[in-house]
């Protein structure tokens, strides 16, 4: 979530608005609110899945993804491409660090290749820049200053429904794919995508937990629509409705969720991620989740994985117990497509003003708000290695062999958690410089798209934690 070009369609908006509001107030047909969830088929739980085993089990890497929009999906897309470039040491039958990804998760323009490369896995490498990053998506959306999208910005929230945007993607890019499309064979990696629930003012994680608390079927959920939802910026597009399906199931929430809302003293996001769901179930409360863009609340796209670790009821939760005495090293990436400042105002005695002065402030709230999301996973994740190393050297040699297979080379304490944030400071000055004047939009030029690319393949050769996690599989 990033200012995209709200400065100067906001100006505009307001000028046309009030020369002409009362002629399209007549003529405004509103906006398609139809609800994207449809209501649960299979009452069976099914638990989410977190970092399987699989041909690596002793190596887990997982990518976080931000937003940015054709900018961050392009740098994204080179990162996974540089991470293919980077042979798995010591393996003899070529695999790259690409092979060995379990987990990608995704906000609003990293969202698009995080669902398509959890689809399409290394096929995602082949055609995704000419599927999608050299095509205009906003196509997908009206982005002009026209008196009918001005009034469905005043009385709908946006200028557009994020329905059209994911038909768009729908038709160029997913082709019908569903949340069931996900379905994990060995080797594929976790997907999550997050949007914001505006109510509440919580991340909304596309996952089976959320959808169980809305009664809803996460299997028939397009992706599309998801990423359309995660990807819908305040004011070009309108709210996303999501239906709580109160009457239509007995599914009960997951077992965290009401110790989690009655305790306010343990982990905030916790308690008000736990806190929606109980009004998720209540008609009183809520009908209808209404969703924005994922970056409002989590521009860095780690609050489902620190979620999944502060629900845990064991020091190995969300591993299951065989995953947690298997491995060795974990690499958690946070790729930054975050634009930097570039606005002339600091050089001025007056300014800022206005509609900059509002979206200044509101990308102040939003990038320190990431920020101290990085802070704090950072800390999670080396809280979690020390709570995992103590498990494990707890557990007795028959414990060890049960749950690893045998007892030789093992060695508890060989467990190292690195995390790292990639992003254009790792490409170099210069080349961050032109990226950070790259503008948040769903549609670039082809050179732009292509220096986004490769800077994001030079940024993760450069990355010095990078380094350090290949350094510790030799």
């Amino acid at each position: 979530m990033t200012q995209w070009f709200l400065v100067p369609t906001v100006r505009r908006l307001v000028r046309v608005a009030v020369a002409g509001l009362s002629i399209a107030l007549g003529a405004c047909m509103g906006l398609d609110r139809t609800p994207l969830n449809v209501p649960v088929a299979d009452q069976a739980s099914r638990p989410s899945e977190f970092l399987p085993v699989d041909d690596f089990p002793d190596l887990a890497i997982g990518l976080a993804f931000s937003g940015g929009g054709m900018r961050a999906a392009a740098f994204s897309f080179g990162v996974l491409q540089g991470l293919d470039q980077i042979k798995l040491p010591g393996d003899t039958a070529g695999h790259t660090l690409l092979d060995v990804v379990d987990l990608v998760s995704g906000v609003s323009g990293g969202s698009v290749t995080a669902a398509y490369f959890g689809l399409k896995q290394r096929e995602a490498l082949v055609d995704f820049r000419e599927r999608f990053l050299l095509k205009n998506a906003e196509a997908g959306f009206s982005a002009s200053i026209s008196l009918p999208n001005i009034v469905n910005f005043l009385t709908e929230g946006g200028a557009n429904s994020s329905l059209d945007f994911g038909q768009w993607l729908d038709r160029e890019l997913f082709q019908g794919a569903t949340f069931a499309s996900f379905r994990r064979k060995r080797n594929d990696p976790t997907v999550w995508i997050s949007a914001t629930d505006a109510y509440y003012h919580v991340p909304f994680l596309f996952s089976r937990e959320t959808f169980s608390a809305l009664c809803s079927d996460l299997d028939r959920m397009p992706v599309a629509q998801a990423v359309a939802a995660s990807a819908a910026f305040p004011v070009v597009f309108a709210p996303t409705n999501f239906e709580a399906f109160h009457h239509r199931c007995d599914t009960p929430l997951p077992p965290w969720v009401e110790p989690a809302a009655r305790d306010a003293s343990g982990s905030a996001v916790r308690h008000a991620v736990a806190s929606a769901f109980l009004h998720y179930r209540d008609p009183a409360q809520l009908r209808f989740v209404k969703l924005v863009d994922g970056g409002v609340t989590d521009n860095f796209g780690l609050q489902g994985i620190a979620l999944a670790r502060t629900v845990g009821e064991t020091p190995y939760a969300p591993f299951t117990p065989e995953i947690a005495v298997q491995l060795r090293r974990a690499l958690f990436l946070v790729v930054n497509a975050g634009n930097g400042p570039r606005e002339e105002w600091p050089l001025r005695q007056s300014g800022p003003s206005g509609v900059t002065a509002m979206v200044a402030i509101v990308n102040a709230a939003i990038d320190s708000t990431s920020y101290a999301g990085y802070d704090y996973f950072r800390l999670l994740m080396r809280d979690w290695q020390n709570e995992l190393v103590r498990w494990r050297c707890s557990l007795s040699r028959q414990e060890v062999a049960r749950l690893r297979g045998r007892i030789a080379d093992w060695h508890c304490d060989d467990l190292q958690i690195f995390v790292a944030e990639v992003s254009f400071a790792d490409a170099g000055p210069e080349r961050a410089a032109v990226l950070n004047a790259i503008p948040t939009r769903f549609t670039l030029p082809n050179r732009s798209v292509d220096f986004a690319i490769e800077s994001g393949r030079i940024a993760v050769r450069s990355e010095p934690v990078i380094g350090r996690f290949l350094q510790s599989l030799q």
